[in-house]
C-alpha cells in the first residue's frame, strides 16, 4: 500500500513538472498590483516613521509596584518551617506501605 502511495506522489510530481497541469493564474491582474514605487525599502522607512512616535515616548513609571510586592516574600517565609515536620511523619509508616518497584503476581 505504501508503495502505491509513493508511485502516485511521484506521478503527480512528474505531471506537474512536465507542465501537463496548467499553472494557477494570478489572483490579481498585474494592472491592479502596487507599482514600483512601493519597494521594500520604502515600506521599511514608512514603518519606522509610523512607529517612531511610539518608540520615542517616555516609559511608564512603576514606582508603586515594587513597594506593594516587596511584603509578599516576608509573608511566605514561615511556610518551610511549617512543613519541615512532614518527612518525619511519613518515615514512621511501616515498610509494608512502600510501593514495590515491579508489581508481580504471586
Amino acid at each position: 500500500m505504501m508503495t502505491k502511495i509513493f508511485v502516485l506522489v511521484g506521478a503527480l510530481v512528474a505531471v506537474c513538472s512536465a507542465g501537463v497541469v496548467p499553472a494557477i493564474p494570478a489572483a490579481v491582474p498585474a494592472a491592479l498590483t502596487v507599482g514600483t514605487y512601493a519597494t521594500s525599502y520604502n515600506a521599511h522607512a514608512i514603518n519606522h516613521a509610523i512607529a517612531a512616535p511610539y518608540v520615542a515616548s517616555a516609559p511608564l513609571t512603576y514606582s508603586a509596584l515594587p513597594a506593594a510586592y516587596s511584603a509578599l516574600p516576608a509573608a511566605y517565609s514561615a511556610l518551610p518551617a511549617a512543613y519541615s515536620a512532614l518527612p518525619a511523619a511519613y518515615s514512621a509508616l511501616p515498610a509494608a506501605y512502600s510501593a514495590p518497584i515491579i508489581a508481580g503476581r504471586r
